[in-house]
């Protein structure tokens, strides 16, 4: 278990230190950081971030779970625990760095527009929808990847062997 832990630790340094260096200074005016904190609370994005991440932390607690039968319900619950605290404690941090992404590829006036299509009927539908669309559309996504399997594999191996890089 322990090894699972660092290796996830280390991800997240590897991951986070370089997005915080690029995030050090920022030149995003005030009105324009606060309409678009304004949109991601609308559209529920900071939710969404914490859903996506207690999925990521579910799938190595599972991994963790399956290769250690020893692992009890109590240090499982304590993980998941910690896990949620500590993308809590996070989050407005994360939810900068999101900011100055928005920043970046949308104009003020952009960002304006987007609350207020999120304040229409169709735009209060797609935060609604959206969620389950995207859940969706990356099972079908999984579903489609995991047919290709069998021929991709095929097709790698024809080709590895035609090219003599693969031993019959």
């Amino acid at each position: 278990m322990r090894k699972h832990l660092a290796v996830a630790a280390f991800l997240m340094i590897i991951i986070v230190n370089p997005l915080r260096a690029s995030c050090q200074e920022s030149t995003i005016p005030k009105g324009l950081q606060n309409d678009i904190v304004r949109l991601l609370d609308m559209t529920g994005s900071g939710k969404l971030a914490l859903q996506v991440g207690t999925a990521a932390a579910n799938q190595i607690i599972d991994q963790i779970r399956a290769e250690n039968p020893k692992v009890t319900e109590n240090m499982i619950t304590a993980v998941k625990d910690e896990i949620s605290k500590l993308m809590a404690e996070k989050m407005p941090s994360f939810m900068g760095q999101i900011v100055k992404v928005y920043a970046k590829y949308f104009s003020h006036e952009e960002i304006k527009g987007l609350i207020a299509f999120y304040q229409t009927p169709l735009g209060q539908k797609t935060i609604r929808s959206l969620p389950q669309v995207v859940n969706e559309s990356m099972l079908i996504g999984k579903a489609w990847a995991e047919g290709l399997e069998p021929e991709l594999t095929r097709r790698i191996e024809a080709r590895l062997k035609k090219d003599g890089l693969l031993n019959q």
